[in-house]
């Protein structure tokens, strides 16, 4: 077994897309993937759940599952705030049009638009209504 470059372990979920270790091994490196878990949704949600669902003024999305999730147990598409481009991909063709994201994925990305999120709903919610 010969080896190219260095070796890079990437546990990842077992949906991830491919990306970061097509990357890596186009850069040289030899990566080992490692399914270590997965990701699934709730199938049936409670009722206290869809409430909430139903009444929130902003959704944070931490991965496509999650907005596929959404999509599945609810017609709403409030604004969303989304840790990276991907996630926002994801919201795009879920139909949610009002999509916070940074410019590079990552927490403290994602904590920036949450916030700038928050503010453009408490400016709206701020604004004179019109007669």
């Amino acid at each position: 077994f010969e080896r190219f470059g260095p070796r890079v372990l990437y546990p990842a979920s077992e949906i991830a897309p491919g990306t970061l270790q097509e990357g890596l091994t186009a850069r040289g490196f030899e990566v080992e993937r490692l399914n270590t878990y997965t990701t699934r949704a709730v199938e049936e949600p409670s009722d206290d759940m869809l409430a909430l669902m139903a009444n929130t003024d902003i959704v944070t999305f931490g991965s496509p599952s999650a907005v596929k999730a959404w999509a599945k147990h609810s017609s709403r598409r409030p604004p969303c705030a989304c840790i990276g481009g991907t996630s926002r991909t994801a919201a795009e063709a879920a139909g949610f049009s009002e999509i916070f994201s940074p410019e590079s994925p990552g927490l403290p990305g994602w904590a920036e638009v949450t916030v700038a999120a928050v503010r453009a709903k408490l400016r709206e919610a701020a604004a004179p209504s019109a007669p």
